[in-house]
C-alpha cells in the first residue's frame, strides 16, 4: 500500500509540477511575510484539460498496474516446478497451487540463483516458505546465501552435512543466525499444502557402505496428486542401491537424475524401480566433466 500510495503521489506531482511548485512558493511567501504570498503573487488553477489529462492518466496508470498485478499472480491449480539453468549444479523452483513455494539448492552462482528467483517471483515480492539445501558441493550451495540474507525465507532444511570449503563455513555462519532451521532426516515430512507433500528418503547410507561424500547428501520424493517427482541430489549408484534395498518408494513421475548425468549415478535398477516419464538431467553446457555421460543417456532413452 505505501508504494501504491508513492506511485500515484508522484504521478500527480509530475502532472502539476507547476502548480505544486507555486503553491508551495506562496506557503514560503506568506511565512516570510511576502504580500500576495508569493514572489510573483499569482496563482494558477488547474484548468479543465489539465483536469481531464489528470484523471486520464490515473486510469492509465491504474490499469497497467491491475493488469501487471494480475499477470504475475499464480493462478490454476498446478503445482509448477522450474529447474533454472545455472553454470553448473541444481536450483530447482516449486510454487503449489496454494503459492507455497520451495527452492531447493542454489547452483554455485551467487548473482545467478538471486536473478533466476527474479525471474519467476512478482515484482517485490521476496518471499521463499522452505528452502532446502540436499549438500554442501559449491554447485549446490554456492548461491544459496544470497538468496537467505535477500529474500524472507522461512523454513531451511539443511543437510547437516559438514565440509572443509569456504562456502560451506560462510553458509553455517548464515543459517547460525536463522530462527527456523530443520536437519534433514529420513522419514521427515514436509506439508506444503494440503495436495503437496515433501518426504525426506535419505541422509546417507544404512545397508551399503558408502564412502562417497555425495551419498551423504538428501533425497527426497514430492508427491502432488497422482504426479512425483524424486529429487536425487547427487546420489550414486551406492545410495541408489541402498534406498532400494531399504524399501523406500522411490518410484516416480519425474526423476531428477543424480550427479547431474554423471555415469556413477542412475544405474538401470535403479532407473527400472523409479521408472519415471520424464528425466531431467541438470549440469552446465559443455562442462569439463562431460556430463551427462553416453551410457547414462543410452538408458534413460531406453527406458523413457
Amino acid at each position: 500500500m505505501p508504494l501504491i500510495v508513492g506511485w500515484y503521489s508522484l504521478v500527480i506531482y509530475l502532472l502539476n509540477r507547476r502548480e505544486v511548485q507555486q503553491r508551495i512558493g506562496a506557503t514560503i511567501g506568506r511565512i516570510r511575510g511576502i504580500p500576495g504570498g508569493s514572489s510573483s503573487g499569482v496563482r494558477r488553477r488547474v484548468g479543465r484539460g489539465r483536469a481531464v489529462t489528470l484523471l486520464t492518466a490515473i486510469w492509465v496508470v491504474a490499469a497497467v498496474s491491475l493488469v501487471g498485478f494480475v499477470a504475475t499472480e499464480k493462478s490454476g491449480d498446478d503445482l509448477v516446478a522450474t529447474f533454472f539453468e545455472t553454470s553448473r549444479g541444481d536450483m530447482i523452483f516449486i510454487e503449489t497451487p496454494s503459492g507455497t513455494r520451495l527452492l531447493i539448492d542454489g547452483g554455485d552462482n551467487s548473482d545467478l540463483a538471486v536473478a533466476n528467483l527474479e525471474s519467476v517471483l512478482p515484482p517485490l515480492d521476496r518471499r521463499i516458505d522452505v528452502l532446502l539445501s540436499t549438500h554442501p558441493d559449491a554447485d549446490h550451495l554456492g548461491g544459496l546465501q544470497q538468496i537467505v540474507e535477500r529474500f524472507d525465507v522461512g523454513v531451511i532444511v539443511d543437510s547437516g552435512v559438514g565440509h572443509s570449503s569456504d562456502i560451506y563455513a560462510s553458509w553455517s555462519r548464515v543459517i547460525g543466525g536463522h530462527e527456523r532451521v530443520i536437519t534433514a532426516q529420513p522419514g521427515l515430512v514436509v506439508a506444503l499444502d494440503d495436495e503437496v507433500v515433501l518426504t525426506i528418503l535419505q541422509t546417507g547410507c544404512e545397508v551399503v557402505a558408502c564412502s562417497n561424500f555425495n551419498d551423504e547428501g538428501v533425497v527426497a520424493r514430492l508427491e502432488f496428486r497422482d504426479v512425483s517427482i524424486l529429487l536425487t541430489g547427487d546420489a550414486t549408484s551406492g545410495a541408489e542401491t541402498d534406498l532400494l534395498l531399504t524399501g523406500q518408494h522411490v518410484k516416480s513421475t519425474v526423476l531428477k537424475v543424480g550427479h547431474h548425468g554423471s555415469r556413477t549415478s542412475t544405474t538401470q535398477r535403479f532407473l527400472d524401480t523409479v521408472d519415471p516419464t520424464v528425466a531431467i538431467v541438470t549440469t552446465g553446457i559443455k562442462n569439463q566433466f562431460g556430463h551427462p555421460h553416453e551410457d547414462v543417456i543410452e538408458r534413460l532413452e531406453s527406458s523413457l
